[in-house]
């Protein structure tokens, strides 16, 4: 893409299932405007993994400031181990941004959190260069949607989520100091979760 702006509005039917088996896909880019990282099948507005399933916009835009907005509603598990669902900037598997509803293994109660951590040179919650300016956390349910909203701009990235009815229920966020903000390709993720995403915006400026 040559543009320098970009607005994309990805409806409800813009997802898929990834199969723990996968199985062949080739049409999905066409079918719903989105690409996996691996093959799959299409399950009705639901991503199903018990891997980190990752949704990326067809043809990958990436963008120096991004923000990326989903409605969210994990439904139930299909993991024992750690379970995460949300919103990811994506640039490698060494460097990207995760804003999740995470719950912990069942071994460890099974509990509830919202967390937003960076991988960055293949370390997991990286921080270096950052320094955090927000921290609101809740304990998210199963079976209630939310909207999430994930935005990286020139010296910052936020995320924001609030219930049907707009009240903020949970915000982190972090401001760039040493570092400088990385950008990346907006997706969408779940692992160990069905998920059902709708409303997917996605708005970005290279």
């Amino acid at each position: 893409m040559n543009l320098k702006s970009f607005t994309a509005v990805l409806l409800a039917s813009a997802a898929i299932t990834l199969a723990a088996e996968p199985t062949q896909c080739s049409s999905l880019d066409k079918a719903a405007g989105w690409e996996a990282n691996k093959k799959c099948t299409f399950s009705d507005g639901t991503i199903t993994s018990n891997s980190s399933g990752l949704l990326f916009v067809a043809g990958k835009p990436s963008f120096q400031q991004v923000t990326i907005k989903a409605k969210v509603t994990v439904e139930k598990a299909t993991s024992h181990n750690w379970k995460t669902a949300g919103l990811v900037i994506y640039q490698n598997k060494k460097l990207f941004w995760k804003f999740s509803l995470v719950e912990r293994p069942d071994k460890a109660k099974k509990t509830h959190f919202l967390e937003l951590k960076r991988m960055k040179g293949g370390k997991w919650g990286n921080t270096k260069g950052l320094k955090r300016i927000t921290w609101k956390g809740f304990k998210w349910e199963t079976g209630k949607t939310y909207v999430m909203e994930m935005k990286i701009t020139t010296d910052s990235i936020i995320g924001t989520i609030t219930d049907e009815t707009g009240k903020e229920r949970g915000k982190i966020g972090f401001k760039y100091g040493t570092d400088k903000p990385e950008g990346g390709i907006p997706a969408i993720q779940s692992g160990g979760f069905v998920t059902k995403f709708a409303d997917v915006s996605i708005e970005g400026e290279k």
